[in-house]
């Protein structure tokens, strides 16, 4: 049986969800003004990351001033190419600001590095003398009291690093007042690892020779190390 509605009871109003107005245009022309701000950041972001890396033999200092000023320059460009910047937030203005920064130095460091360019120097990262008098290969310590006899084999073994491809790697050997003569190194089976291997001798007294050895990349670039060890009689 169903209850009665007593006469004091007051009936509670029934809530009907009203959606507010919703201006489609004017959404959309926010999100057309939001989108060509972009293309514009996008593009400045890539002009500024060419022209830094133009910069880089000049300055490194101007390439970061180049990035800023376009980062900055996008508040006032957007007027001149007839975009209206009322209808673009300031959390818009700053992304598309942080956009161009990123993408900018993005293109800088990317364009540093080969394929594009080559910017740092073959690196010779160790360099060690072996010698073999017959009874195999040992370790050279310069000392002041060479093991290495004359007649002993010397294989001077170093290791060489690029970021790119290494063009030439040589080395001259010869006594304390003798002239360089340059020859290539040998390239082991080991990558970046080069020896060159020979016989030296001396006469009544201890001789002392000198080697230089020279790493160039495809870029051109120089690294050189020298080192010495004395032969015994």
């Amino acid at each position: 049986m169903a209850r009665k509605k007593r006469k004091d009871e007051v009936e509670e109003p029934k809530y009907e969800f009203v959606p507010p107005d919703f201006d489609e245009k004017a959404f959309l022309e926010k999100d057309i003004k939001g989108t060509k701000s972009l293309i514009v950041a996008t593009f400045l972001g890539i002009l500024a990351g060419v022209l830094a890396y133009a910069l880089t033999d000049v300055s490194i200092i101007l390439g970061f001033i180049v990035i800023l000023a376009c980062a900055i320059g996008l508040k006032f460009l957007i007027p001149v190419l007839r975009i209206d910047s009322e209808g673009i937030d300031k959390k818009t203005l700053a992304g598309n600001i942080a956009i161009i920064l990123l993408l900018s130095l993005g293109i800088w460091i990317v364009m540093l590095n080969p394929p594009f360019s080559d910017q740092i120097a073959p690196e010779i990262t160790s360099k060690t003398i072996y010698f073999d008098s017959g009874t195999g290969w040992a370790k050279y310590v310069n000392d002041g009291v060479s093991p290495i006899h004359s007649g002993d084999q010397v294989n001077i073994t170093i290791a060489v690093r690029d970021n790119d491809k290494l063009n030439n790697v040589s080395i001259t050997v010869h006594l304390s007042s003798g002239a360089d003569n340059f020859v290539p190194m040998n390239a082991t089976s080991v990558k970046g690892v080069y020896d060159h291997k020979a016989v030296y001798t001396t006469g009544a007294t201890n001789s002392v020779y000198v080697y230089i050895i020279r790493a160039t990349d495809m870029a051109g670039h120089l690294t050189t190390a020298s080192g010495s060890f004395t032969i015994n009689p």
